[in-house]
């Protein structure tokens, strides 16, 4: 059996067209008649006794303005809320910015604040913190690069407390319209319960780009 061992591939003008290593292809440009993937998973965060998920500047960037998330949290006290917070210029923005509405599938009030310092909140009722217990999620953040288009996310869980019976959400919150200049690098999620601040005892939050 013959065998060919080279570590670069050349046309006839020398232009690169892949490099190998280690059993690896890179290729230099996108090879014809290959679509590239839709949707480009960018890291995962695996969290134990965390005090938030933040997803910085590193993966929330121009590359992309469209961002999906997909999350499974166990806080460490009973009875917590799960929120997220916009991150503009490296700093995490905690002002009366942004509005959100979150509905429970059960027929329940829809949760609500027009003007307040959180851009999303994942549940309406409580989340507990026992086996079994916990949110898992998935959302999608719009507009990340636009300054004509207010940052805004859309998304559903499912938390689960004591009772155990499970509750299904939809929610979404934005930047106000006249904070749309905002141009996001990063994401916070954390959760706190009504008198305090809770870890997030364990769980993961993956994050893909979508391509336009």
């Amino acid at each position: 059996m013959s065998v060919v061992r080279v570590n670069q591939i050349q046309d006839t003008s020398t232009n690169v067209a892949a490099n190998i290593s280690g059993g690896v292809v890179t290729f230099t440009n996108t090879p014809l008649g290959i679509t590239p993937p839709a949707i480009v998973k960018l890291v995962t965060l695996n969290l134990s006794n965390a005090a938030d998920a933040t997803i910085s500047s590193t993966y929330i960037n121009s590359t992309y303005d469209t961002y999906k998330f997909i999350y499974d949290f166990l806080p460490t006290l009973d009875s917590a809320e799960l929120y997220t917070r916009a991150i503009v210029g490296g700093s995490e923005d905690t002002g009366n910015n942004y509005g959100f509405e979150t509905l429970p599938l059960d027929g329940g009030s829809t949760r609500q604040n027009d003007s307040t310092n959180v851009m999303a909140v994942h549940n309406k009722y409580q989340i507990g913190n026992g086996a079994g217990e916990g949110i898992s999620g998935e959302f999608t953040l719009f507009n990340v690069n636009s300054t004509t288009r207010a940052a805004c996310i859309s998304g559903h869980s499912t938390a689960f407390t004591s009772t155990p019976v499970p509750s299904q959400n939809v929610f979404g919150g934005s930047y106000k319209s006249d904070q749309r200049a905002k141009v996001l690098n990063g994401l916070r999620l954390f959760m706190e319960t009504s008198s305090d601040v809770s870890n997030i005892a364990s769980g993961f939050i993956t994050v893909y780009g979508v391509v336009k």
